[in-house]
């Protein structure tokens, strides 16, 4: 491209109709100012102007279509980004945008795959922190915009719909981004109730004896592979990556089973009965019950807690017990899990995932996601990471 056609391309970018037009004095003043910044000092000359008219008329392309141009106007990214796309596109590229760009995200992305050089010569142009890709899907769709207000979910907008970009690269996971998933929360304070509650808080000697050696030897053997002190044993229970991850399962339907079997048992037991309905009541309110002047036709029965242990503490566990027994998340397979919270990522994109390269961009359905995609660990920030299966990701939450 000579510079002429440069200063053309540009002059043709800054007139607001995307027309070049020596007759119309503004746009020459247009014109003047683009020369100016070339190092042309001197004021548009009669011959200069019947030189770019000729350069006009023998049919040399000059401008980005009208169309392309009002529409590259109507999205919302920075004049840079719109000139670096105008610049990396030819005029056909640009003509087969303007004239196939739709609402629809599956006409986008045939659009885009059917012309994969129009997704290599706009794959890496971002603005801010944009992710690469995003440009490309945005002019490429009638309606276009990126996601920019903060607590909105996705990355980029079309058809009234938000969709997330990610890379299709097989080292690094699909991190999402930082918000509420129910499943993951879930999953997260419950282990922080583990830690606080039963093996790191006051009481975890008692719990060790209803619970026994095995379970705290695993928790402890977590916190060994987390980031932290080498002296900080305890586990970040926000943070974890996939070498965590089955253990973690394994361990989770462990406890459950010991809990179950706990509550069942005489250890946590309710103390004293009226009828066929239990009651929990301390030593001292037991032995007043049975000295009171009662209706023999009540069947009364009841124990003391024995004198080693403490009722207040008796109490307690078996409120830890029944809050972690009546947590979903709590009571799910391993697979339950990860399913649980693959969706909880997936369904809350309106659009949906589509998985871009500089070559394809795909769009990846709930179903599809949930059957191809390993959950594979949580970031800071209750941020959930996932793969396609078989790829050995990054352990990114195991720095």
């Amino acid at each position: 491209m000579t510079v002429i056609d440069k200063i053309l391309k540009e002059w043709a970018y800054r007139c607001s109709d995307g027309i070049v037009d020596l007759n119309d004095p503004t746009k020459v003043t247009v014109l003047e100012e683009i020369l100016k910044e070339f190092g042309i000092e001197e004021k548009l000359s009669p011959r200069s102007a019947k030189y770019f008219q000729q350069k006009k008329d023998d049919g040399i392309s000059t401008e980005p279509t009208v169309a392309f141009n009002q529409l590259l106007e109507s999205k919302n990214l920075s004049k840079r980004t719109k000139e670096l796309v105008t610049t990396n596109l030819t005029e056909r590229e640009k003509d087969i945008i303007s004239k196939g760009a739709s609402k629809d995200i599956n006409k986008v992305l045939a659009l885009l795959n059917s012309n994969p050089d129009i997704i290599k010569k706009t794959f890496d142009i971002k603005e801010g922190d944009m992710g690469r890709g995003e440009v490309t899907l945005i002019i490429a769709s009638a309606d276009g915009q990126k996601i920019s207000k903060k607590g909105e979910l996705g990355d980029v907008n079309v058809g009234g719909k938000a969709f997330e970009l990610k890379e299709a690269n097989d080292k690094t996971p699909i991190r999402a981004g930082g918000t509420f998933r129910s499943p993951v929360t879930s999953l997260t304070t419950t282990l922080w109730l583990l830690k606080d509650e039963i093996f790191d808080g006051p009481n975890k000697e008692k719990y060790k004896e209803l619970l026994g050696d095995d379970l705290f030897n695993r928790w402890q053997q977590f916190g060994k592979k987390v980031k932290g002190d080498e002296n900080n044993k305890q586990v970040n229970w926000t943070s974890f990556g996939k070498k965590q991850l089955p253990q973690l399962k394994s361990f989770l339907e462990d406890l459950r089973k010991k809990l179950i079997e706990i509550s069942s048992s005489d250890k946590l037991k309710p103390e004293f009965s009226v009828g066929d309905k239990a009651l929990d009541v301390s030593p001292e309110d037991l032995n007043k019950i049975k000295q009171a002047d009662i209706n023999q036709n009540i069947s009364i029965t009841g124990k003391v807690i024995p004198a080693s242990a403490d009722y207040e503490e008796v109490q307690r566990f078996r409120g830890v017990i029944k809050t972690l027994l009546g947590r979903d998340i709590f009571n799910m397979s391993g697979d339950d899990i990860d399913n649980e919270i693959k969706k909880s990522f997936i369904e809350e994109i309106s659009g949906g995932l589509v998985m871009v390269s500089p070559t394809k961009f795909d769009l990846v359905t709930t179903e599809e996601f949930i059957k191809n995609f390993d959950f594979v660990g949580i970031t800071q920030g209750n941020r959930p990471q996932f793969v396609p299966k078989g790829v050995e990701p990054v352990d990114e939450g195991e720095e």
